[in-house]
């Protein structure tokens, strides 16, 4: 007996746009999700329930990768209904529509040098929504093209590149670091930095942890604020664990702030006494 089985031997075209510039930086479940929803279009429309039964995994992880495609503006969400939009009619919209290039730099002679500068040394280039993003951040500060062209060094094989590389920029900014001599500057100090910090987790019985932000303000006040060396402070972790077992970063802080005040009380009552000492000297 001959069973028929049915096949769907139907067609799901993908933009090139999404193939070259998106798929790339995106992981596997999010370019699921994205084809999987595409293809559920043909048919009673895309939405996260469908999607995730299709895909065989959470409504969460579709959810997450959606909330991903959102972000780059190529879908929409409403509700549990999922809107694809034309990558070419944003590309066109974004490249050349009139109102749009008049209130930009892009097009400018400055950035488009610097774009090159940084397409030079990246597999991919910069995408559109990459370009405008960064294009914000300049034009609301005023850093080097070198500079700009370093953090993309650093954040070239990253996924979130551009993000990533803003997010070094603006702290670069924040830390007033204007000319290549300052960022190398401040390159050198975070790694330094960066070695405390994993020396220290490591000395208090944290070897394998990254730094919190409550961490790194600790550490950061110690080495800058109190003017400890490393080693001073890794002598008296050591010293503190010998008396007791339970160390961590609110214990610390008390050891160190309490001995920078009783340095402090020393020290001021030395400079009372030789005072009294002159005064006395001077009345003989």
């Amino acid at each position: 007996m001959l069973i028929k089985q049915n096949f769907n031997l139907g067609t799901t075209t993908v933009e090139d746009l999404f193939i070259e510039e998106y798929m790339p930086y995106a992981t596997d479940t999010q370019n699921k999700v994205y084809l999987m929803g595409l293809k559920l279009l043909k048919q009673n429309g895309s939405n996260i329930d469908t999607v995730a039964q299709k895909l065989n995994i959470s409504y969460e992880e579709v959810l997450e990768s959606y909330k991903y495609w959102h972000s780059l503006g190529i879908i929409t969400l409403d509700g549990n209904d999922v809107i694809y939009m034309s990558i070419r009619q944003i590309f066109v919209e974004s490249n050349y529509e009139k109102k749009r290039i008049s209130n930009s730099t892009l097009a400018s002679e400055k950035y488009k040098s610097l774009f090159n500068k940084i397409n030079s040394h990246l597999s991919i280039n910069l995408i559109e929504s990459e370009r405008m993003k960064l294009v914000k951040f300049l034009n609301d500060n005023e850093i080097a093209d070198s500079i700009v062209l370093e953090s993309y060094l650093v954040y070239k094989k990253s996924k979130n590149r551009t993000d990533n590389a803003i997010k070094l920029l603006i702290s670069l900014v924040e830390n007033k670091v204007r000319t290549l001599d300052d960022y190398y500057k401040y390159k050198e100090d975070w790694n330094y930095k960066a070695q405390c910090y994993k020396k220290i987790l490591k000395a208090i019985g944290k070897p394998y942890s990254h730094p919190n932000s409550g961490e790194k303000e600790s550490i950061d006040k110690w080495l800058d604020v109190y003017n400890y060396s490393l080693e001073d402070i890794l002598d008296k972790i050591k010293e503190v664990t010998k008396r007791t077992s339970s160390v961590n970063m609110n214990y610390l802080n008390a050891v160190f702030s309490g001995e920078k005040t009783e340095t402090k009380s020393k020290k001021k009552t030395t400079s009372k006494k030789k005072k009294d000492y002159s005064h006395l000297i001077t009345n003989r």
